[in-house]
């Protein structure tokens, strides 16, 4: 009886020194019924748990990139892996500075000893503070781990509810970093969409004027042909009044012609007092002439509103 009692005792000690701060399975989900003094246990070893939450995570790529620098990542919680749905990650390509990889290099505690205690699958729910990003990570077998990029859409807090292990004072300051995220995002979009609205009014407002430049053409065009109109009128008017040259050059054959009326009548009379006649013939040339000019200055003045330049020319040769 003695040894069978020592025997249980030794086995006992040897059992608690094996099992770590998570004893009895406080990790494992194993589904059996706890009474309240194992939930209050388990909550301890929880709440014991947390503080392998605190130190940061340093991730590499695998292989190494030495192009690549290290991406620094805190831990949010210890999440089951069956209470994180396939929806939640993120498909699009990773952010800009850091490989997509299908494995990379890393050391979390809290993983590598859950791995060491056999129990069910989990993943650590870890932030970049310089990105925003959440992103999961999952230990394999190799050693490596598999980090996947959660969406903006996930909710921190239902995730939470299932967690083993948590860290409250980062998951306090994502919520109002989420609120400045929402508030952000609702400011762009109504920015954007402001901007829109100016883009579509302005291009109205080119839409408009292209559509009103074929009515006003016509206008421009009436007015062209207006001037265009005066212009012959003008040229044609002008082209009607008499020129002084050629005026003169009428002056001139009618000089030459009335030269040989004169001539006889010099030849005839050289017998008559010379005075008499040349006075004769004098008075009777400045009668017609004077009769021509009356007569052609009445006719451009009749013709035209305005006196023309050889109008006025000849205005004063005729006085």
């Amino acid at each position: 009886m003695s040894s069978s009692a020592a025997l249980s005792a030794d086995a006992s000690r040897q059992r608690s020194r094996i099992l770590t701060p998570s004893s009895d399975g406080s990790l494992n989900r194993r589904g059996a019924s706890l009474s309240p003094d194992g939930r209050i246990s388990k909550r301890a070893d929880a709440v014991a748990m947390d503080h392998l939450l605190k130190p940061s995570i340093v991730v590499k790529p695998h292989p190494p990139n030495l192009h690549v620098q290290p991406r620094a990542l805190l831990p949010l919680m210890l999440l089951p892996r069956e209470h994180l749905p396939l929806a939640s990650f993120d498909l699009s390509p990773p952010d800009i500075g850091f490989p997509q990889t299908r494995f990379v290099e890393s050391y979390v505690k809290i993983l590598d000893l859950e791995s060491r205690l056999g129990s069910a699958p989990a993943v650590v729910i870890a932030r970049n503070d310089s990105k925003g990003t959440i992103y999961a990570l999952e230990r394999q077998a190799n050693g490596l781990y598999v980090m996947c990029k959660l969406g903006s859409w996930v909710d921190l807090g239902d995730l939470a509810k299932h967690a083993t292990a948590l860290s409250h004072d980062r998951l306090a300051s994502q919520k109002p970093a989420l609120h400045e995220q929402d508030v952000t995002a609702a400011s762009t979009s109504h920015q954007q969409r402001k901007e829109q609205k100016n883009k579509r009014a302005a291009i109205e407002a080119i839409q408009n004027l292209v559509r009103k430049k074929p009515k006003s053409q016509p206008v421009s065009e009436v007015e062209e042909d207006n001037k265009s109109s005066d212009g012959p009128n003008m040229d044609s008017l002008a082209s009607q009044l008499p020129s002084p040259e050629i005026k003169m050059d009428e002056f001139s054959t009618i000089d030459s012609k009335s030269q040989p009326e004169t001539a006889p009548i010099t030849d005839v009379t050289e017998d008559k007092p010379p005075d008499s006649s040349q006075q004769t013939a004098e008075m009777i040339f400045d009668a017609i002439r004077s009769q021509y000019f009356e007569a052609l200055y009445r006719s451009m003045v009749c013709r035209s509103p305005t006196p023309h330049p050889t109008t006025l020319l000849l205005g004063r040769a005729w006085t």
